[in-house]
């Protein structure tokens, strides 16, 4: 696998060889990948600074030799059709920028290549992957696509037993599919080994606005998804002024931030996503109990990234019921606090005579 964080390559593992140069006429595809995704983040310079150069913009992927003439000519009609909603970069498959990349080996069939390529993003230490298809053109390969990971369909998947977990008979998890949805998958433990006894979409509170964990659950099933869809579509759109789970205040208020930093940084705008407190989509976003005071309530939620806590303010709007209205982004020490006293007043709550 090839790691590559602005332009420079490691070799992981030592079997893998890094390509000599880029120029070279012969090279692997997880070669041409870790050269050509290496140089395109590192064109970009100091993305806080003036310096920051968007190489989509200024069209330096067409003197690219790694790209073929009919991915050139896509991403030239796609860069056309940037004014419309739901537009993102076309060969990174996102509306930021990643901290680095790293290429794993590639698949080979005949002409045609894969190599899943993972994105790292800052903050976060679980990559998000993506696949780059290849060609082989007149002897050299060529990148011809850029597409969504999708996890393979279940018959080409080789059953494989699952550790178990000492004393426990019965265990439930998160699996996700392609898409960014959450179900329950149930385990048994049978002569040392887990087994799956049942699959559920079962949530863990119901799905209604007459409650705050409804609410959260209503809200970010529908977002997760929609944000999603954007990528794979740029017809669609994830507009949170379509979502009546959100406060009016709150939607001003994220009018506003968002404005604010794209007047401070046209180029780049908001770096991360105030709704999910990333910048890349979690595959879920489970709440807690919540802690409810009168018409006001908190509610931590936890996502699938690793030790990722959003907390959020809701307030109880007559027959509307309950509305999100605020998301706070746990870090350091006042929202961490905050977070944790609003997890454990509903955890004790919930368990009060």
């Amino acid at each position: 696998m090839y790691l590559v964080h602005f332009g420079q390559v490691a070799n992981l593992p030592a079997t893998v060889a890094p390509a000599a140069s880029p120029t070279a006429v012969v090279m692997s595809p997880e070669a041409v990948v870790s050269a050509f995704y290496g140089w395109y983040l590192d064109s970009m310079g100091d993305r806080s600074s003036d310096d920051f150069v968007n190489p989509l913009v200024e069209g330096l992927y067409r003197d690219s030799e790694f790209l073929s003439a009919g991915f050139v000519a896509r991403i030239d009609a796609e860069v056309a059709n940037r004014g419309r909603p739901g537009g993102g970069d076309p060969i990174l498959l996102a509306q930021d920028v990643p901290e680095s990349v790293a290429v794993q080996e590639a698949s080979v069939n005949g002409d045609e290549a894969t190599a899943v390529l993972l994105r790292y993003w800052g903050g976060n230490p679980e990559p998000s992957p993506l696949v780059v298809h290849l060609r082989r053109e007149n002897g050299r390969w060529l990148i011809d696509d850029v597409t969504p990971f999708e996890v393979p369909a279940a018959e080409s998947v080789v059953p494989q037993p699952l550790a178990p977990t000492a004393g426990m008979d019965t265990v439930h998890r998160y699996v996700r599919g392609s898409r960014p949805d959450a179900i329950f998958a149930y385990l048994v433990q049978r002569d040392g080994v887990w087994l799956i006894d049942d699959v559920s979409t079962t949530e863990l509170y119901p799905p209604t606005t007459e409650t705050p964990e409804g609410t959260v659950q209503l809200f970010y099933g529908w977002y997760t998804a929609a944000v999603l869809r954007q990528f794979e579509d740029d017809t669609m759109r994830a507009d949170y002024h379509d979502s009546d789970l959100l406060t009016d205040d709150y939607k001003q208020y994220l009018d506003e931030l968002i404005a604010e930093a794209e007047a401070e940084n046209p180029e780049m705008g908001l770096h991360y996503d105030p709704l999910l407190c990333a910048q890349d989509v979690p595959a879920f976003v489970v709440p807690d109990q919540a802690f409810i005071d009168g018409e006001t309530a908190l509610v931590t939620a936890r996502t699938s990234f690793q030790n990722q806590v959003l907390l959020l303010d809701l307030r109880l709007e007559g027959d509307d019921g309950w509305k999100i209205s605020d998301i706070t982004c746990v870090h350091g020490t006042e929202a961490t606090v905050r977070a944790f006293y609003a997890w454990y007043l509903g955890y004790i709550g919930d368990r009060l005579p």
